[in-house]
């Protein structure tokens, strides 16, 4: 095996490995969702934005492999596309891709089955204290519940809408 062929693949596991972090993460964080525990739901999302990033520079460094081997590829970290990189190579190497190529589809079916689970669940979950908020503040109505002298806004309530 030459130099080239043991570094794909040994990038090629590594990310791998840094994607099954990810579900792995994913799972803890559904667990926590259930449990509304706000300070862990932060721990999550950095782990996840830090396991992207570690994603995006393994990308880097196979196609640098690919490079310095003068192999052209004419992809960036934004376009990296592993079946065409598979065409690239010897056939022991792309069979050995295909393989981890598999995997990876398998996890990242997985990771967005999960990961649009958990951002429906806050979806929800935010919708639910909105309309709580609507609730006791009776942004439809003429008086509020909780306030009948108050001067609140009767436009719809905005306090708990945010990007998830």
């Amino acid at each position: 095996m030459d130099i080239v062929t043991a570094k794909i693949e040994t990038l090629f596991q590594e990310k791998l490995l840094l994607y099954q972090d990810l579900l792995e993460v994913l799972k803890q964080e559904a667990a926590c969702l259930g449990e509304v525990d706000v300070d862990r739901l932060w721990q999550f999302s950095k782990a996840k934005q830090d396991l992207a990033v570690r994603i995006d520079e393994i990308r880097h460094q196979i196609l640098a492999v690919l490079t310095d081997a003068s192999i052209e590829h004419g992809m960036d970290t934004s376009s990296f596309n592993v079946s065409k990189i598979m065409t690239l190579l010897s056939a022991p190497l792309y069979q050995t891709l295909r393989r981890f190529n598999m995997s990876l589809m398998t996890l990242k079916d997985e990771i967005q089955t999960l990961a649009a689970q958990n951002k429906r669940f806050v979806e929800d979950y935010l919708k639910i204290l909105d309309d709580l908020m609507g609730i006791i503040t009776a942004t439809d109505q003429n008086d509020p519940v909780y306030a009948a002298t108050s001067h609140t806004d009767r436009r719809a309530n905005l306090l708990l809408h945010t990007e998830v």
